[in-house]
């Protein structure tokens, strides 16, 4: 069930950030928001409706973002926008600098966090100081591709900084050297990607953790649910690729997520992994976080994302609602701890005046 954390809210006009639709979205097919977007952002907003202790306004046209802001002083920013500044997710976190420049309290991470994670094997790095387990990896920057003492296979070949599995397809699992260097071209020459992490592929039930917090308050977690590769064709890689986000009736149309049931030995090492990862990268509010297990069926992290999408589909199914967990719940929750945080935050700053 999903916790009731504050009484009487400190902040009540609260502005909605994000993403453009005017604009264009690389990271989106067709390079613009679909139907099915603008439909996710009505739901949202139709439901933030039912919140009747707080006034919600949406700002969504970055043109005038800047202009918008100083007029209209929201109490709260509730940043919604993964998409980046201007849709460009290199600029991700150039959407809380703003926010800071302009005196303003937001949700979600800052853009220290925000750097920090866009950044794969930084994020990596981060955790074997933590003693998180990692999958072994290489990073091949600028034109390298120094590839020849790499002898682990099947090997997993992505972007080392990208957003919503770009640059991830059915051809991103390698078997063996040419095909590492093939699709190591592939991103150079046809994406212009330079920084490539090659890893071990894990081949073990992929999970995903979802948490709602603050380091020192306490953290709610969302259900934890694994991906179902059971249907697909033998020839599919068994990966969350760029297309099967948004591929209706391609070879991902039957990947599904369901609940996990863990047991202890799984889920505290899990949850223990994600509140240190969440510490040390300087994380606020919420994140979600992948694991999938190594062929020994030793948990490793794949993922960290300090900025998750807040659409409905991404976290409520008839499952979740079975269990007592319904979307308005969980957005009144991350209104609350941010709150929290800025509550104690200024109450630190009255102690240290």
């Amino acid at each position: 069930m999903i916790p009731r954390l504050l009484i009487n809210p400190v902040f009540t006009r609260i502005a909605v950030l994000l993403g453009d639709p005017r604009q264009t979205d690389a990271v989106k097919p067709d390079n613009r928001f679909s139907q099915e977007d603008l439909a996710e952002i009505d739901t949202l907003k139709n439901t933030l409706a039912t919140l009747n202790e707080y006034s919600f306004f949406y700002l969504d046209d970055h043109a005038t973002l800047i202009e918008d802001l100083r007029r209209t002083k929201p109490d709260l920013v509730l940043n919604f926008c993964d998409n980046g500044f201007n849709n460009n997710p290199r600029q991700e976190m150039h959407v809380p600098a703003l926010l800071e420049m302009l005196g303003l309290p937001y949700s979600g991470a800052g853009a220290d966090c925000l750097l920090l994670s866009y950044d794969k094997f930084i994020v990596n790095q981060f955790a074997k100081q933590l003693n998180i387990p990692t999958p072994k990896e290489t990073l091949l920057t600028g034109n390298s591709c120094a590839i020849e003492d790499w002898d682990i296979f099947p090997a997993m070949v992505k972007p080392n900084a990208a957003d919503n599995s770009v640059g991830i397809d059915i051809r991103s699992v390698v078997h063996d050297r040419a095909s590492l260097r093939a699709q190591i071209g592939r991103l150079r020459n046809d994406m212009g990607i330079e920084d490539i992490l090659v890893q071990e592929f894990l081949p073990g039930t992929e999970y995903r953790v979802t948490m709602i917090g603050n380091t020192g308050h306490g953290f709610t977690y969302l259900p934890t649910f694994e991906w179902d590769y059971s249907k697909l064709p033998a020839n599919v890689p068994h990966i969350l690729t760029h297309e099967s986000k948004y591929d209706i009736n391609g070879p991902y149309d039957n990947l599904k997520s369901r609940h996990s049931v863990l047991s202890p030995e799984l889920r505290q090492p899990m949850e223990r992994y994600s509140e240190a990862l969440f510490k040390a990268l300087r994380c606020r509010d919420c994140a979600k976080i992948d694991y999938r297990l190594d062929k020994d069926g030793q948990l490793r992290l794949v993922e960290f994302n300090p900025n998750p999408s807040w659409d409905e589909g991404a976290y409520i199914n008839q499952e979740d609602i079975d269990k007592g967990y319904h979307y308005v719940d969980i957005l009144r929750l991350l209104l609350e701890v941010a709150q929290i945080r800025y509550a104690q935050e200024a109450t630190n700053s009255r102690r240290h005046a």
